[in-house]
């Protein structure tokens, strides 16, 4: 996914209830290989963690702020969505 035509975005994804990433550490969710996509920060509340550690425990209503191209961003979509 190199060249001109290649466009990166950041989009802030919220964790819904029973969704994929509910209740994982930031290491154990794949988000990198299911959607290629990078999570740059994350907010809870008032708090913003930027560039998270792996250990990150994610919740429900937590905010994913992510980079990645228009494809990337979709297929993260689905991964914050409720199952």
């Amino acid at each position: 996914m190199y060249g001109e035509d290649f466009q990166l975005q950041m989009e802030e994804f919220e964790i819904e209830e029973n969704s994929f990433l509910e209740k994982k550490q930031l290491k154990d969710s794949e988000i990198r290989q299911k959607s290629g996509a990078i999570v740059l920060a994350i907010r809870r509340e008032h708090k913003l963690v930027i560039n998270p550690d792996p250990d990150y425990d994610m919740q429900k209503n937590d905010k994913l702020i992510v980079l990645g191209s228009f494809e990337q961003l979709k297929k993260m979509s689905t991964l914050v969505s409720s199952c």
